[in-house]
């Protein structure tokens, strides 16, 4: 049976796109005043969207307030639709 494979995370148009995260964690276990900022963004195509559950929803502000602990999963969209490798983040 003829069959197609395709790899759906990847793109050979897209290029690499690499940043670095600020984490402030929140005060005391239970509270949600912790932070990531998404910054120093390498590669892709401004504009940028920003997203902290592993590409769901995406925003276009690159800071993320009134966080509780746990893991997030940050991504980068570049203006054509390239993505970065995911980051897992915990706070």
């Amino acid at each position: 049976e003829p069959s197609d494979s395709f790899d759906v995370q990847g793109n050979s148009q897209c290029p690499s796109i690499n940043f670095l995260s600020t984490v402030t964690p929140a005060s005391c276990p239970g509270n949600t005043d912790g932070s990531i900022v998404i910054n120093n963004t390498i590669g892709g195509t401004a504009p940028f969207e920003y997203s902290i559950d592993g590409g769901t929803n995406y925003v276009s502000n690159n800071s993320f307030t009134g966080l509780g602990a746990g893991a997030y999963q940050l991504i980068i969209r570049d203006a054509f639709g390239c993505e970065s490798a995911i980051v897992l983040v915990n706070i």
